[in-house]
């Protein structure tokens, strides 16, 4: 295994983690409290319900990507297109 891919299968992991973490700030929240009391408004922007789906796609398949890149085998387009689904 070259350090090439080592390194790629390494830049890749990372974004895949940051693509899906990312979707933790853009999805929409619940209270952890009650608002029974106080009124509390937690509003999702518009974009959250179409930004999320795409960035754990994208992130899902970066991370099988890295991960075979550091495995050292060659992954063919369709196992990639199949990503999303173990994601």
């Amino acid at each position: 295994m070259s350090l090439r891919s080592r390194l790629l299968g390494s830049a890749l992991l990372v974004v895949g983690v940051a693509a899906i973490a990312a979707t933790v700030s853009l999805a929409p929240t619940v209270p952890p409290e009650p608002a029974a009391d106080s009124v509390s408004l937690i509003a999702p922007t518009p974009y959250s319900f179409i930004a999320t789906p795409p960035l754990l796609a994208v992130g899902s398949v970066l991370l099988v990507g890295g991960a075979a890149a550091l495995a050292g085998i060659d992954l063919s387009a369709r196992a990639a297109l199949l990503a999303p689904a173990v994601g």
